[in-house]
């Protein structure tokens, strides 16, 4: 696997793509942060990353308190005094261009997302805090671009749910193993972890991001076990002011470290040995420590309200949104965020700003099943296929009357969407008689870069309709695909009939486009 970034090739035989991670240790100067892209350049890194955030998008103002021996602190405001400003990015990106090394940051919102992209940046990186965030991993998987995800903290199945996500939009995935520690003691960080990711995910480019205190002994490790990608902290003084200051490589060192990455490069290209510091490779289980369980309850997402919320408001993205808990706990998982916000839940009971939101805190606000009507998911698709095959002609002799179906091929065509992945198939049950079927597929628009929803198929036995079914029906696939982040919906129906056409358009559906014919 082999992707390429500006002028460089990261994977396969390509050199290890080096990132100086500057990250907050800017300390609100940009002429600091200057001068740690050119301690990057001096160094011979890659690339030079920030990160991406605003308080407001990251935790909640009632997060908590960081006590310390003799003081405390409030998160959020920590937070808000670490941030980048939006107008400096263009700037830095320009001053990094000039100097030969790549600009990016970690990107920890959507918003942040859509400007970084707006910038120009090639490549986007998500924190280990984000895995479970997979709207956002989906929303910059879209734009196309390389995607670097770090893992601290995950388990196994976590990083597969976001690396499967990600790969219905790109193929150009970097994904690294990390330890959740500032700084990450060498023997818990079971380097030959990247052994089992790179057998797990032979798609994507497997590297290392690196918390431990010292420059060489895992950058060394992680390059002998495969790394094609070494993220590193650095700063110019480890005793400056600020979290992320005394864990990470000063000048001298990053530099040291760089050529202790080429040299083990060039031993292993030339059959030599590496000496490798066996403390650091541990295990190839990918688990979590003690340590990592503790910043996985305060910094892996969750569900907030934004604003206030009155009983019997209906649940938006105008008044949730995804954020680390801090010392508030967890409900919902970040993935829940589009059915949540779908439109068909509303708040039980009043809420104010930055409350922890969960399935006991709302209910149903739109049904979209009656105890006569029910809208089921197909529960054995073999079974159903004759089912299907049944209704798809019954749909052809309506809308195509000349067409002849050709059941190999349908149910060849069912099999393949079934096995893709990306399509529900439902049956419409009056009491326990089926009546009709829906087929919603997931798509994604490549000109476009959004996800939308296709009604393939649908269909109702001629004795239901005008029973309010249809109407139902089109309901159902809104909340689907709302559920599944679409952005728009589209439908294919035959022009000759104008019941499902008028039905389409009370549902507002819009004529954007014709298909012509012509016989001969």
């Amino acid at each position: 696997m082999k992707i390429r970034v500006g002028n460089r090739e990261i994977g396969d035989d390509a050199p290890c793509f080096i990132i100086a991670e500057i990250g907050i240790n800017f300390n609100g100067s940009f002429e600091l942060a200057k001068k740690l892209i050119d301690a990057a350049v001096e160094a011979g890194c890659d690339a030079a990353k920030f990160q991406a955030f605003t308080a407001d998008n990251m935790y909640p103002k009632n997060a908590g308190e960081l006590e310390r021996e003799d003081y405390s602190f409030s998160i959020y405001e920590a937070v808000k005094s670490f941030e980048l400003p939006k107008e400096w990015v263009p700037l830095l990106k320009k001053y990094c261009d000039e100097k030969g090394i790549i600009f990016f940051s970690s990107i920890c919102d959507e918003e942040q997302a859509d400007f970084y992209d707006r910038v120009d940046v090639p490549l986007f990186k998500t924190t280990s805090y984000a895995i479970t965030h997979l709207p956002l991993i989906e929303h910059i998987a879209l734009k196309g671009k390389p995607i670097i995800m770090s893992t601290g903290g995950a388990t196994l199945e976590e990083i597969n749910e976001a690396y499967n996500l990600a790969r219905k939009f790109t193929d150009k995935i970097i994904l690294l193993h990390c330890f959740i520690k500032y700084p990450a003691p060498l023997h818990e960080i079971n380097m030959n972890v990247v052994e089992t990711m790179k057998k797990r995910f032979p798609g994507a480019v497997i590297g290392y991001s690196d918390h431990t205190a010292e420059p060489i002994d895992a950058s060394v490790a992680a390059v002998f076990k495969g790394a094609k990608v070494i993220e590193k902290h650095i700063t110019l003084d480890k005793n400056m002011e600020g979290p992320d200051h005394f864990f990470a490589v000063n000048p001298v060192e990053l530099k040291a470290m760089v050529t202790a990455i080429r040299t083990a490069e060039k031993k292993l290209q030339q059959g030599e040995k590496v000496e490798v510091n066996q403390a650091v490779l541990g295990n190839f289980e990918k688990r979590l420590s003690p340590e990592e369980e503790y910043l996985r309850r305060f910094a892996y997402q969750t569900i907030f309200t934004s604003a206030p919320i009155k009983k019997d408001e209906i649940i938006s993205r105008s008044n949730v949104k995804v954020l680390r808990p801090g010392e508030l706990g967890k409900k919902l998982e970040p993935k829940e965020y589009y059915l949540l916000t779908s439109g068909a839940y509303r708040a039980v009971k009043e809420m104010p700003e930055g409350t922890l939101i969960g399935w006991e805190d709302v209910e149903k606000e739109l049904s979209i099943s009656e105890k006569l009507m029910q809208i089921v998911l197909i529960a054995d698709f073999e079974e159903a296929l004759p089912t299907l095959w049944e209704h798809d002609q019954k749909m052809q002799r309506l809308n195509f009357p000349g067409s002849f179906p050709n059941k190999e091929l349908f149910e060849k065509n069912m099999r393949a969407e079934n096995a893709a992945g990306d399509t529900a198939f439902f049956f419409v049950r009056e009491r326990e008689r089926i009546v009709g079927s829906l087929i919603l597929r997931i798509k994604v628009n490549p000109f476009r870069r959004q996800k939308y929803g296709d009604i393939w198929d649908i269909y109702l036995e001629p004795e239901c309709r005008g029973k309010g079914y249809g109407k139902k029906m089109l309901e159902f696939a809104d909340e689907y695909f709302k559920r599944n982040g679409c952005s728009y919906a589209f439908a294919g129906i035959a022009a000759h009939n104008p019941a499902s056409n008028a039905l389409f358009e009370k549902a507002g559906y819009s004529k954007t486009r014709y298909i012509l014919e012509k016989e001969y």
